[in-house]
């Protein structure tokens, strides 16, 4: 497994703002696969799934899912890969999904037990400790944490077993929800995968 991180600068104090434009790029693949036995691929080219705990499985189609698409495109076809049809058997699937996780933590505080008041500075008794102490009310919390990441997915096509079809590589990318100036940072982070993924090169 590979980590990287898109980064554009180097502070001692980062602000807020550049803590999020930063995108966590994690790959990994499966070492037992010859990447140089591939040479083509599929991937549809305007629509990737989109994958939520909040309804059911769906896709996107629009300029975001257009240009993850064309980068992916244009990483593979650099890393020697033939673009074809599904229907002229291709080696390799592309999947590209969005999973966007939702969750939501309720928790219930209980405050400590307090002695009554603090003593009054300078008292020679050292202080007044009025009440016997209480116990304050409980309280609760919620806690909205959303989390979105990219995905993609090297799947394939030639051993396909019970149905079943392995994934050689994978890269996660994210956080899309946290992410400033999405489009550009995903594509960077693409690039970044496959960068940082120099097995999968078929060609000089």
């Amino acid at each position: 497994m590979v980590l990287g991180m898109i980064s554009l600068a180097c502070e001692s104090e980062p602000d807020t703002a550049d803590l999020v434009q930063d995108m966590v790029v994690q790959t990994n693949y499966d070492r037992t696969v010859d990447f140089q036995s591939y040479g083509s691929y599929t991937l549809s080219l305007d629509t990737i799934g989109y994958v939520t705990n909040r309804a059911d499985e769906s896709a996107l189609s629009n300029g975001f899912a257009k240009s993850i698409t064309s980068a992916v495109k244009r990483n593979l076809d650099a890393a020697g890969l033939a673009y074809v049809s599904l229907n002229d058997n291709p080696d390799l699937g592309i999947n590209v999904f969005v999973v966007d996780d939702v969750n939501i933590l309720r928790s219930v505080y209980y405050p400590d037990y307090f002695w009554g008041y603090p003593g009054y500075p300078g008292s020679f008794y050292g202080g007044y400790f009025g009440y016997q102490g209480f116990f304050g009310y409980p309280f609760t919390t919620t806690t909205y944490f959303r989390q979105a990441l990219l995905v993609i997915e090297m799947v394939d096509l030639q051993d396909i077993q019970n149905d079943n079809a392995r994934v050689v590589w994978t890269a996660n990318i994210g956080d899309l929800i946290n992410t400033v100036n999405l489009d550009v940072r995903a594509i960077e982070a693409i690039d970044q995968a496959f960068r940082q993924s120099t097995y999968l090169q078929t060609q000089p």
